[in-house]
């Protein structure tokens, strides 16, 4: 029996001992080329909604929560609110989810957010920017209470 002229497994040596063992150039190419399309379909999906309104609810339900909640924080900025509180926020966010899911992937937010303002209209609540004139108003949280009579 004649010994191998390599380890066992080991398969046969590189002719030029200089030359990389594994050629990665072609594997950084794809995977820069893949990071590249990547960026280009995120940049085209982003154009084709000029603002959080126009996306349809399909897009809004396939979206993560995270992301979820950052569209309806652009669809109360539209409305009006810069800076919405927590609560309205979760209020508007599970509002629209409910209005896609029961309304199908065709409806837009547009419609959904109407729908959620005109509800909160409905009951004296609101979802854009405080009057500065209501803050005065009798009842306020900037008006103190009416004291019982002793």
């Amino acid at each position: 029996m004649t010994a191998s002229p390599s380890p066992a497994g080991a398969g046969p040596y590189p002719a030029d001992p200089s030359a990389p063992r594994h050629p990665s150039a072609p594997r950084r190419s794809r995977i820069a080329a893949m990071a590249g399309l990547s960026i280009i379909a995120a940049a085209a999906l982003l154009v084709g909604c000029a603002n959080a309104s126009e996306m349809s609810c399909g897009d809004f339900l396939g979206r993560s929560s995270d992301d979820q909640k950052s569209t309806t924080r652009d669809l109360l900025e539209e409305g009006g609110n810069g800076n919405p509180s927590a609560m309205l926020l979760a209020a508007a966010q599970g509002s629209l989810s409910g209005y896609c899911t029961v309304e199908g992937d065709d409806a837009t937010l547009a419609d959904a957010m109407s729908v959620f303002t005109d509800t909160l209209d409905s009951i004296g609540a609101t979802t854009g920017a405080p009057d500065p004139g209501a803050a005065d108003a009798p009842g306020s949280a900037t008006t103190a209470p009416a004291q019982p009579p002793n």
